[in-house]
């Protein structure tokens, strides 16, 4: 395969490091402290916890939304099982490189060091911020957006939208009503308007008891008015609004307040890091917090798929997203692979699932082939029908 190299961007955030952008926002738990207790030390200022295990040292990180999101319970739980690895990076790692590391390793901070120590934070909100106000913040929010939104109804249930979250590992979905958007229903509203006030602690006992409330519809939970942001917008406009807000996603809309797509932290995170000076492409980053991942295999694999596409593909930017499932057959997990493209042939998205790491990837570049194939059949489609046409002009013009 040809390999495309592009230092377009030689020299944007070469000057900005960790230093100039992390934060003192963070404490120390073990990781045998109960969750109960461990939720109580995000009151205030603080945004992530760092874990370390007996021996002192630090082993990853927990946040508010890990908790929450696990559907445990919080008395019986300690944080050691909930862990997330997040790597160490010093004072001079540079703003693209940690932009790398939150989306290879699914994290939104990474704790700075400096030997052994500990001296700060990285969070996500405030590296986007450092961003926002260089050149790189007047790039349109257009051009990076997730096109493929899913969206709910008003009279959806919330069972339907758990199942949503779970399957296409998201926690928020738009709600539209004749076209227009209504409200936004997060995992958030389910959590503090469903779960939370009938004094349950996980969601196990939630969807197990409470079959009434699985049938709720959408709209009695939903929150509203939704913040949006218009298509012609800035990635400035749109990280100033997540700041502002506290949310990790925007709505984008058109001119006429039609839903067009969301724009999330993620997605401005690997715009920031493609625009990395002296790339090679195809540029393939698997972001995944799976331990026992085959990197190599899973990348040769995609490596060999864009370069059954390449003339057509040209350019290719290529992010994978992996989770898995506590389900299992014959041994394997199975496993939730998102797939987004950025190429010269247009974007792409596709999800799938399969049992194991390496069927997962392989049903999902499946699907891509599919999407590829449709555009492809439809661009012939359209040109047979210009010609037809071009000769029936002709045929009449030689009659005249």
């Amino acid at each position: 395969m040809n390999i495309h190299m592009t230092n377009k961007n030689r020299g944007l955030f070469e000057q900005e490091k960790a230093d100039d952008f992390m934060t003192q926002r963070f404490k120390w738990v073990h990781q045998n402290d109960l969750l109960n207790e461990t939720l109580k030390l995000f009151q205030g200022s603080i945004d992530v916890l760092l874990v370390i295990n007996d021996n002192n040292d630090y082993i990853g990180i927990l946040t508010e939304r890990m908790i929450l999101r696990s559907g445990v319970s919080y008395k019986d739980t300690k944080v050691g099982e909930l862990v997330s690895f997040a790597p160490r990076i010093n004072a001079d790692t540079s703003i693209q490189e940690a932009a790398r590391l939150m989306l290879e390793y699914d994290v939104m901070n990474l704790p700075v060091f400096d030997d052994a120590d500990l001296v700060g934070v990285v969070d996500s909100e405030k590296l986007l911020s450092t961003v926002a106000k260089k050149k790189f913040g007047k790039k349109k929010i257009l051009h990076i957006m997730s096109e493929d939104t899913i969206i709910a109804g008003p009279k959806d249930k919330i069972s339907w939208i758990l199942r949503v979250f779970r399957d296409s590992h998201i926690s928020r979905v738009p709600v539209v009503d004749d076209g227009f958007i209504v409200g936004i229903v997060t995992l958030h509203d389910i959590l503090y308007k469903l779960i939370f006030p009938q004094n349950i602690d996980t969601f196990a006992v939630f969807l197990n008891e409470n079959e009434s409330m699985l049938d709720t519809y959408v709209e009695h939970i939903m929150s509203y008015p939704v913040f949006t942001s218009n298509v012609h917008s800035g990635i400035k406009e749109v990280i100033d609004q997540m700041v502002d807000y506290q949310v990790s996603g925007i709505i984008v809309v058109d001119d006429q307040n039609q839903l067009m797509g969301m724009v999330t932290k993620r997605d401005i995170l690997e715009q920031l890091y493609d625009e990395k000076s002296g790339f090679t492409y195809p540029h393939i980053q698997i972001n995944t917090k799976i331990k026992d991942i085959n990197r190599k295999e899973l990348f040769d694999y995609i490596y060999d798929f864009i370069k059954k596409y390449e003339k057509k593909l040209g350019i290719v930017s290529a992010n994978i997203y992996m989770n898995e499932h506590k389900k299992k057959l014959d041994g394997k997990h199975l496993t939730y692979t998102r797939c987004r493209i950025r190429s010269d042939y247009g974007r792409f998205a596709v999800s799938s699932e399969g049992w194991g790491h390496y069927d997962s990837v392989r049903n999902a570049m499946f699907n891509l082939e599919k999407q590829i194939n449709k555009k492809l059949s439809l661009e012939m489609r359209l040109k047979q029908k210009l010609k037809n046409q071009f000769m029936d002009y002709v045929e009449l013009e030689s009659l005249s």
